[in-house]
Order: structure tokens, then sequence, then C-alpha cells
């Protein structure tokens, strides 16, 4: 018997994905938020890695609520937009002030309730973007503590497959620095 080797070697690394600029990937740590702007036609997937975890979801348009345009309708107020008003978190200002750009208050914001506490692990739900939107998607922390019998709070994932990628988007050029000398 006799061995063959490639003409070439081939690493493979299993659980790297390819880039692919229509899809970004992010996450919503318990007891925090992620503010993601979507385009039509956009689709946003929010998934429930360790099941269990509450997810909210705020939708806002351009000085309107956006619920309409993502097809959900808001159920409950946004306690964790509430709980990033004045606090010192990273990011929670950058947020509140987007928030607060579409002509909302971030105090009486409302939000649609994706998951719960019998929300099995892996379950997603898939959201179409149907104008451009703000969408603030928040991770509550568990009201019960584990010791108490409570389920421990865990991250969602959400997974955003954009009908013309970013980089098919107008580019963001900086102002220049200097004066140009010619």
């Amino acid at each position: 018997m006799r061995a063959v080797a490639a003409a070439r070697p081939r690493l493979l690394v299993p659980g790297l994905v390819p880039r692919d600029p229509a899809r970004e990937r992010h996450r919503v740590r318990r007891g925090a938020a992620t503010a993601i702007l979507l385009e039509p036609d956009d689709r946003l997937t929010v998934r429930d890695l360790d099941g269990s975890q509450r997810a909210e979801v705020t939708a806002l348009g351009l000085g309107t609520d956006g619920f309409d345009g993502l097809g959900i309708a808001p159920e409950a107020d946004a306690t964790v937009l509430r709980s990033l008003v004045g606090s010192g978190a990273d990011g929670a200002a950058a947020i509140v002030a987007a928030v607060a750009a579409r002509g909302a208050d971030p105090e009486r914001v409302r939000a649609a309730v994706l998951f719960g506490p019998s929300t099995p692990p892996g379950a997603e739900t898939t959201l179409r973007a149907e104008r451009p939107l703000l969408v603030v998607v928040g991770a509550p922390r568990p009201s019960a503590q584990v010791v108490d019998g409570g389920v421990p709070g865990s991250d969602l994932e959400l997974e955003v497959a954009r009908a013309r990628p970013l980089e098919e988007l107008e580019p963001h050029v900086p102002e220049p620095l200097a004066d140009p000398r010619l």
C-alpha cells in the first residue's frame, strides 16, 4: 500500500467561517444592549444561545417607533435601555444618544419581548426590516438569583444578513486634517 501526499498542504480550521461582507455577528451581554442600524430588506436573527434568556427588541424609525417596520409589536417597557440612561457602562452613552437622535425618550421607550423562561437553547427569531431602522436589543439580568432557583442570565447572539453589504454602501470619508498643499 502506498500513501500519496496532496500536491499542496491544506489547513482546515474548524469553526472559522469565511468572511462574508453581507453577514455580521454581534453579542448582547446579559444586562447590556446592542444597537444596530438596519436598511430595507436586511434580516436580523436574534438567537438565545443557552435558553431562558429574555430579549427586549426596540425598533426606532426617524421620529417614530419602527415596530411595524419589523413586523412586531411593543408589549413591555425597555428595561435594559432605561437602565443605560445615566449609567457609566461602556457604550451606554452612545446607545442612549442614538435613541434620542431618533426623537425618542430613552426612559419611555417600549420593547417587544422575544424569549422567556421556557425558551430552549438555540431558539431564534428572524425579523426583516421594511425601512431604515435603529434596532436596540437588550438582554435583561434575571430577577431571581440562581441560588433561589432562578435561571442564570446568558448572552444573546445577533446575526445580520444585509440586503446590500456595507462595503457597497456609501463609504464614510473623514474630514481632512489640513488643507491640501499644491
